[in-house]
Formats: C-alpha cells, sequence, structure tokens
C-alpha cells in the first residue's frame, strides 16, 4: 500500500511560463498546500524550499512532461539534495491524461 511507503507525493503539472504544484498527504488524501511558480531556477529553488517545509516525511515527486516543459525542473531535482528523493515521471500519452 503507498501510505505504507510514502507520507507525501508532490504533482507537478508544468507550463511554458509557470508550473503548479502540489503537496498531498498520501494517508488522508489533503491537499498540504498548492503553489504556482515561474518556470525558472529560481522559482525552482523556492519551489523546493516550500515542498521540504510541508512534506518533512517520506515523499515522491511526479513530474508531467519531462520531456518538454518539465525537463527543467526535474534536471534542478537531480542536481540539488532531491537526488536522493525519488522522483516519478509521468510520461503523456497520445490520446490519454498523463495519469491513465
Amino acid at each position: 500500500m503507498l501510505a505504507d511507503q510514502l507520507d507525501y507525493i508532490v504533482g507537478v503539472d508544468p507550463h511554458r511560463d509557470t508550473h503548479a504544484l502540489a503537496v498531498v498527504e498520501v494517508a488522508s488524501g489533503a491537499v498540504i498546500v498548492e503553489a504556482t511558480v515561474v518556470a525558472n531556477n529560481d522559482s525552482y529553488t523556492e519551489a523546493l524550499r516550500l515542498v521540504e517545509e510541508h512534506a518533512t516525511g517520506r515523499r515522491v515527486f511526479a513530474i508531467e512532461g519531462t520531456g518538454s516543459y518539465g525537463l527543467a525542473l526535474d534536471r534542478h531535482c537531480a542536481t540539488t539534495w532531491l537526488a536522493l528523493t525519488r522522483r516519478v515521471l509521468v510520461p503523456k500519452r497520445r490520446g490519454l491524461p498523463s495519469w491513465a
């Protein structure tokens, strides 16, 4: 069961100019924090600080579109302290929502 393995899931929906992120507590399904950040390295650092503040336990990042708009954030995560945090790359499939 996912709740036995993780405390939080950080979902990221990247767009060209901004990225939306949400921290969800796995056990309850409650959204702990939502934010929209500008798509640049300074904002990625701020977003990761926000995650660190609100998701202090075991967490995984689910970043949509790592082949396009999510690529820079994924690389930023991989080169920071988040290299030790699991990242789930959510591919988009033609005709299906990214979570399918």
